[in-house]
């Protein structure tokens, strides 16, 4: 696997996230509670556009709060806890509006024609709410999503490396340590272990 130039991985930063929510937060229009569902869920669970298509009804249970995430691209199946009460409280809204729609379809997203929603369509939903942000050009893109989310896990203390892998889905944890390539808090995390565990007697 080739190592990644400096620049590759696109991700959103704390500030830019924040605005990101906060343009969404903005949005009246009819679909609205299914916009905000969308990005809060695809974050959280550091979903790809085309893997957000794939959810249906049944995905989500309300009872234990948690999403079966049907990963792509070699990726492993997972289900996740909705701990954060934002992700769960957008979701469970679009869902009770969602299964009011007279539809054959069990998606869970749908597009305004009735079909799972598109990664074309969410491009576009990505680039129009970032269009009212200062996020960089080259970050209007849906997958940013999913990085930005990697980043968060893999930065948080305490937090295992295979703990993140899980999360994400992958298979071959190589994927996961890409991202140690974008953090110094990770790092710095770690040297800090080090050296309590070792209290600077490592050739005592």
């Amino acid at each position: 696997m080739r190592k990644r130039d400096s620049g590759d991985l696109k991700f959103l930063t704390p500030q830019e996230k924040a605005e990101l929510f906060k343009a969404i937060s903005t949005d009246t229009s009819r679909l609205a509670n299914r916009n905000k569902a969308i990005f809060y869920l695809s974050e959280y669970c550091a979903l790809r556009a085309s893997e957000i298509g794939l959810l249906t009804l049944a995905d989500f249970d309300i009872a234990k709060k948690s999403i079966f995430c049907r990963r792509l691209k070699g990726s492993k199946n997972n289900t996740l806890k909705i701990v954060n009460s934002r992700v769960y409280e957008a979701l469970e809204r679009h869902y009770w509006e969602r299964i009011q729609i007279n539809s054959s379809d069990n998606h869970l997203f749908l597009s305004q024609l009735g079909k799972p929603i598109s990664r074309k369509t969410l491009d576009v939903l990505m680039k129009s709410y970032c269009s009212f942000t200062q996020i960089p050009n080259e970050k209007h893109h849906f997958h940013v999503l999913k990085h930005t989310r990697a980043m968060e896990l893999i930065e948080y203390n305490d937090v295992k490396l295979t703990d993140v892998q899980w999360w994400l889905g992958h298979r071959n944890i190589q994927n996961t340590m890409i991202y140690l390539d974008y953090t110094s808090n990770a790092m710095i995390s770690l040297f800090n272990k080090i050296e309590i565990i070792e209290g600077g007697e490592l050739y005592g």
